[in-house]
């Protein structure tokens, strides 16, 4: 796990006051994906930027070109 993502994993746990395990994170690749584990942590439902409840794995419609479905940096 590569610095920038170790960074952005130690942000998300202090803005929202969760904490994120490495076995967690570590299958994560894209930004929905945390978007989803930080979602269960929370106990809310997750959501797209349009307000809808987006099923867990699924793409809707017009999403595969979105940047929160960009990938997270990785490092060698």
């Amino acid at each position: 796990m590569g610095l920038a993502v170790v960074e952005m994993i130690m942000a998300i746990e202090d803005e929202f006051g969760i904490e994120l395990e490495e076995d967690e994170v570590q299958p994560i690749e894209t930004i929905w994906e945390m978007h989803e584990l930080v979602c269960r942590k929370l106990s809310v439902t997750p959501r797209r930027s349009d307000g809808d409840p987006q099923p867990a794995g699924e793409l809707a419609a017009g999403d595969r070109d979105r940047g929160d479905r960009s990938p997270l940096p990785r490092h060698p």
